[in-house]
């Protein structure tokens, strides 16, 4: 490590070098985050709502099939989706099997941290750095789901450390091989994961601005020419995949909050910038402090940029590319599909805090005071972030448990074991996606997931809640539409999980309902779902005559909504 200079310069800091302890501390920091991947892996909780969703048309659509717009509105690159379908067709059906490509990507996220930081940054700044990846609570989170975020994340360090190597502004010449290199990273990345997409303009406009400063614009020219088969890898890739993605109008309205207003004007745009800066911050950032966040990220490429332009643009350039990306409403900048920049502002934040560590330990003499004063404010913002970054992570790693108090695993594999031949099964919207996929309920066939798998005579309901005068609820004939659908079944199997659009009480109305028309054989609660078996041959719970009252025969609580229990056969969508 060299000695420093009187000045305090960031010349000194940049040039720190790696001694071997060193290395086997931001190995051993590599090993850990990998070894709580793996455990987090083995003990996971049970597949979740989107998870679900996304995996039925993993399961039931072919290698081809799997092109265009998704069903149950999804989307997800075309490459991480035929990867997904070889290990379902190779390995099975398995929680632990679906999950495996996510936690592999978090894992290579972490290796990834560790070959940048050798590159990129000094000692103190590299371990905070893989310590943030390693153990941040949404990186670890997505590193669990079953969904491309965490292949975002891998994508983006990927293209992010493999850009730094090719500006290397210190040891070596600027290469057009470096540069091709990068370029077919690119073009391979786009396919498995939407965050490459995303972060390839910013590194490509750095490539070209470190090629025409340091060999000219003739060099500058050829790498951008170079970028020709990402444009045509791109191209098919859009076609398809994501032009049916981008068009889907339930994914549009579901994230508008995302994009910046379209007709406030400048004003306006500033505003909701300004507004996202707090909950960006706490998801996917994972901190509550959001303004000593992002003056430490900025800080922190600032400092890096001093030494290194090309490094430290790019690490500010990647949440300005969110922004802009958000402005001209191609991709939501919003909790995990923002999770693509937070790799780059990751690496701010342990600049800013190595810088700070270091420039504290390089101190000499008085002359160095004021560098010491302006440090001491950097490093304080930055330690704290990180500490509350890495201490959230801890607290809140989900490793067994429900997600959102609901378990679709042991729930419908209950009602699975418990079923007989002919059972209709009742289940709420979104609690659908649960039956299908672990009762094993195919969804691309004609009845699109009405009919249970080896069961003729066995349907799936979609049940809905519908108010006192509708045409299907009159409030002198609360049954009839049930006792109607129902007639010449025997046996009624409910699941009654997730369902972000049935109002409050109606778990308890299904079942007081049901208790009219016959008694309840089997009961049982995973959280916050609700599994339960009707024998329509045997007497009522609630005797026939008696006032129907949506009463809660689950527990002590009585809630008072009313109305009806609409049915009619599912439907996949």
């Amino acid at each position: 490590m060299s000695g420093p200079e009187p000045s305090g310069s960031a010349d000194t800091f940049m040039r720190q070098r790696w001694s071997p302890h060193w290395y086997l501390i931001a190995a051993c920091l590599a090993l850990a985050g990998t070894a709580l991947k793996v455990q987090q892996w083995y003990f996971s909780r049970p597949l979740w709502l989107d998870e679900e969703m996304v995996l039925l048309n993993v399961r039931d659509r072919s290698f081809g099939e799997l092109t265009g717009a998704l069903w149950l509105s999804q989307a997800a690159p075309i490459g991480w989706l035929w990867l997904q379908r070889a290990a379902v067709l190779a390995f099975g059906t398995d929680d632990r099997v679906v999950r495996a490509l996510p936690v592999l990507a978090g894992i290579a996220t972490l290796w990834t941290a560790w070959w940048m930081a050798r590159r990129a940054f000094t000692p103190w700044a590299g371990a905070i750095f893989i310590a943030l990846c390693a153990v941040s609570q949404w990186m670890t989170f997505y590193a669990l789901e079953v969904k491309p975020y965490s292949s975002d994340a891998f994508a983006a360090i990927l293209l992010l450390a493999v850009a730094i190597w090719a500006a290397d502004e210190e040891t070596q010449p600027f290469s057009l091989r470096r540069t091709a290199l990068w370029w077919a990273t690119a073009a391979m990345a786009q396919w498995f994961s939407f965050g490459a997409t995303l972060v390839m303009p910013a590194c490509a406009l750095v490539l070209i601005a470190a090629a025409w400063r340091h060999a000219g614009t003739r060099s500058a020219v050829l790498v951008a020419c170079q970028g020709a088969v990402w444009l045509v890898c791109f191209g098919v890739h859009y076609v398809l995949s994501l032009r049916g993605a981008s068009s889907d109008p339930f994914l549009r309205d579901f994230w508008a909050s995302g994009f910046a207003p379209a007709d406030g004007g400048i004003a306006a745009i500033a505003g909701w910038i300004a507004s996202q800066a707090e909950p960006l911050a706490s998801h996917p950032g994972g901190t509550q402090h959001w303004l000593l966040f992002w003056l430490t990220a900025v800080g922190g490429a600032i400092v890096l940029m001093l030494r290194r332009p090309a490094s430290g643009a790019l690490l500010l350039l990647m949440p300005l590319s969110g922004v802009l990306f958000a402005i001209a409403h191609v991709v939501p900048m919003k909790d995990r599909l923002a999770l693509w920049m937070f790799p780059a502002i990751y690496a701010g934040v342990a600049v800013a805090a190595g810088y700070a560590i270091e420039r504290a330990f390089e101190l000499r003499s008085w002359r160095g005071m004021p560098v010491l004063a302006l440090s001491l404010v950097l490093s304080v913002s930055a330690l704290v972030v990180g500490y509350d970054i890495v201490t959230r992570g801890n607290e809140n790693i989900i490793i067994r448990g429900n997600n959102h108090g609901f378990d679709d695993a042991r729930s419908v594999r209950l009602l699975a074991r418990l079923r007989q031949p002919g059972d209709a099964w009742l289940a709420t919207h979104f609690s659908l996606p649960a039956v299908w996929w672990y009762a094993e309920v195919p969804v691309a066939d004609p009845e699109r997931g009405s009919r249970m798998p080896g069961d003729p005579g066995g349907s799936l309901f979609e049940i809905t809640h519908k108010y006192f005068g509708t045409p299907e609820c009159r409030k002198g004939e609360p049954l009839r539409d049930l006792q109607e659908t129902l007639s010449g079944v025997s046996r009624v199997v409910v699941y009654l999980g997730f369902d972000s659009k049935i109002p409050d009480g109606f778990q308890e109305l299904v079942l007081d309902r049901l208790s009219h028309l016959g008694a309840r054989v089997a009961y049982r609660a995973y959280g916050e779902g609700i599994t339960a078996i009707y024998d329509l041959r045997q007497p009522p719970d609630i005797p026939a005559g008696r006032e129907v009252t949506p009463v809660a025969l689950s527990n002590d609580l009585v809630k008072t909504l009313d109305g009806c229990v609409g049915i009619s056969l599912a439907r996949r969508w």
